[in-house]
């Protein structure tokens, strides 16, 4: 059951375009919501996490000598933006005690703030509140509660990310284009079929993330890619995964009437964007087109995953047209 919002919020829009800052009162809000989670020996394991990831700044702070949340507060009023992000992330992957219901509660805590994130929960972890396999998953959750030693000093007491998949944040530009647009084809995405595209994707919301625009370009393009080589080995439609560029993989659907010829153009214009202002196949001592801009990954990011939608619907490989055939 859903918590009844405060009088505080109650009857307040939420903003529809967000920022990419993270304020201090959204942060504290967070680790409200973690801190039950992290005992003394979580906390130790997400100090060495931490640590590894961003060096030894904090090795002598305050952050060190307290515990639990007041540890985590402080070290939330110190850090910048994306290490409070990469702390979230972390606290996922240290705690097999934050579920589904803490992502949620996350998630709606960037919403009411106008912080422009979402934390996205791999299918193989966690359950969508929404599905109809709900309770299986928590029949997994608690098999892997029971494979988790409490307190364990051994490294595999906590299970690495690639074993099942830990929830990561993405970067969202304002709340319609997500919804209507990304988290349809991050849904398709989740489909194990298509994990190679699914990873490249969520590798473009980290880099654009990061303000690694070249990158966010280029793994835009590896996506689109996947998705028609995944589409025609599904169709059975032959095609050479080594050498068949995006142009001929389109042309390949295409010739199959996955689409009219009139989309052509459209979906080649994804590889020709990669092309021409990311670095996938080098751009010389000086870009033609400048520097890659925010809002260029940002148009890049929603006609990938709106391809994406389209290109796996057509072929009727979505979980709901699938569902829907039957």
């Amino acid at each position: 059951m859903p918590r009844p919002q405060p009088f505080s919020r109650r009857g307040k829009p939420l903003p529809d375009v967000f920022s990419p800052q993270v304020s201090e009162r959204a942060r504290l809000r967070i680790v409200a919501i973690l801190a039950p989670a992290i005992d003394s020996f979580r906390l130790t394991r997400l100090r060495h996490r931490i640590c590894e990831q961003h060096g030894t700044v904090y090795m002598d702070s305050v952050f060190f000598d307290l515990e639990g949340r007041d540890s985590l507060c402080e070290y939330t009023t110190h850090c910048n933006d994306e290490e409070f992000l990469d702390l979230v992330e972390f606290c996922f992957q240290v705690s097999e005690k934050l579920d589904h219901d803490e992502l949620q509660r996350i998630n709606h805590v960037f919403r009411e703030e106008g912080a422009g994130y979402e934390l996205m929960a791999p299918p193989s972890r966690y359950a969508d509140a929404d599905e109809e396999d709900g309770e299986s998953a928590q029949e997994e959750d608690v098999e892997e509660e029971e494979d988790i030693p409490y307190g364990a000093e051994d490294e595999q007491a906590v299970p690495e990310p690639h074993a099942f998949g830990f929830p990561q944040i993405i970067r969202k530009p304002d709340e319609v284009t997500f919804e209507h647009v990304m988290r349809p084809a991050l849904r398709i995405l989740g489909d194990p079929r298509f994990s190679v595209a699914n990873d490249e994707v969520l590798a473009a919301f980290d880099a654009y993330r990061r303000g690694n625009f070249d990158e966010a370009l280029t793994d835009c393009g590896s996506c689109i890619e996947s998705v028609l080589k995944t589409i025609c080995a599904l169709r059975g439609w032959p095609f050479d995964p080594e050498r068949d560029t995006a142009a001929r993989l389109v042309g390949i659907c295409k010739q199959n009437h996955l689409f009219p010829p009139f989309y052509e153009p459209h979906l080649l214009s994804i590889a020709t964007i990669r092309n021409r202002l990311s670095d996938a196949h080098g751009r010389g001592p000086a870009p033609a087109f400048g520097e890659v801009r925010e809002e260029q990954v940002e148009h890049m990011l929603a006609v990938t995953l709106a391809a994406t939608t389209f290109l796996v619907r057509s072929a009727q490989l979505a979980p709901e047209v699938i569902g829907r055939s039957r």
